[in-house]
């Protein structure tokens, strides 16, 4: 995510574990969803005893984490989730994530809502730039890509609040994504904002504010 919002969490109190991850086009699939697993797999070490905790992370609930991202860090973040299943299932331990909070999230493959494809900042055409950026056409069928086309499914992974503007051509991603994990079992609160993509890192915006406000009460906090 972008620092602001990172960095508004903190200010309520979270410990928040911001991953610096390869990106394209120096970077292809799967470079950064290899650094982000690489850190939940160092926090599930530590969590477990494995490891020990730097300083920083010394105070960390590592039985309470939420996995969250924007855009294409909402992809990353579902990813990130379905791995995490994954590892625990082999290791035959507790899953590290407790929650995933996907804000405008996209996925290689799925179609656009093609209404909102001019004059609401992110296009059709910007968008097939970012993703030939990074991802070749074969990869849009890789579960790291996309985890619906993972072989275990969706279920088993953790609650989810997908988060989405309607006047963002990526909205039917996160909605498709939504009633997948619905189907599988899922617990998936959708919250729809009258706003484009990129919309949580408007600070002045009202939606921005209220959107902000549905993160702190799905983590659980006071507003």
């Amino acid at each position: 995510m972008y620092h602001e919002v990172p960095e508004r969490l903190a200010e309520r109190g979270f410990m928040v574990a911001s991953v610096e991850y390869r990106r394209g086009p120096v970077h292809r699939f799967p470079a950064a969803e290899v650094d982000m697993n690489r850190t939940l797999a160092w926090l599930q070490a530590i969590r477990d005893g494995k490891v020990s905790a730097p300083e920083a992370l010394a105070r960390a609930d590592l039985t309470r984490v939420t996995i969250m991202g924007d855009s294409a860090g909402g992809n990353m973040a579902a990813v990130g989730a379905m791995l995490d299943r994954d590892r625990a299932r082999v290791l035959g331990t507790k899953p590290l994530l407790s929650q995933q909070v996907l804000i405008y999230p996209g996925f290689p493959g799925l179609p656009l809502n093609q209404s909102n494809d001019n004059g609401y900042l992110l296009t059709n055409d910007l968008l097939r730039h970012f993703f030939v950026l990074y991802y070749d056409i074969e990869d849009a069928t890789d579960p790291v890509a996309n985890p619906m086309f993972s072989a275990d499914g969706l279920s088993g992974l953790p609650p989810a609040l997908v988060m989405l503007g309607d006047y963002d051509i990526l909205k039917p991603h996160g909605a498709i994504y939504a009633e997948k994990l619905q189907e599988a079992g899922v617990l998936a609160i959708v919250a729809t904002y009258g706003a484009p993509h990129g919309f949580l890192t408007f600070m002045a915006h009202p939606e921005a504010e209220r959107a902000l406000r549905d993160v702190l009460r799905y983590l659980g906090k006071t507003v």
